[in-house]
């Protein structure tokens, strides 16, 4: 019983330790960075791709005009 106690002490003692919480709050830090960084790239990557497909198109207009 005293060793189940003495456990139970040692698991109370961890639990009031604050040593994970730097560890924990550096994880939802860069969670919340990265899923921020995915969810732009899934919202402005199109936008970006079709920016670049008139801005190459433009040169293709300007090559092919029929003045010299």
């Amino acid at each position: 019983m005293s060793s189940l106690r003495s456990m139970l002490a040692s698991t109370l003692v961890r639990l009031r330790d604050e040593s994970g919480q730097e560890v924990t709050e550096y994880s939802i830090i860069t969670f919340a960075l990265l899923s921020g960084t995915g969810v732009s790239l899934l919202v402005f990557l199109p936008n970006a791709i079709n920016m670049y497909k008139i801005y190459i198109g433009g040169f293709y207009m300007l090559l092919g005009l029929p003045i010299p």
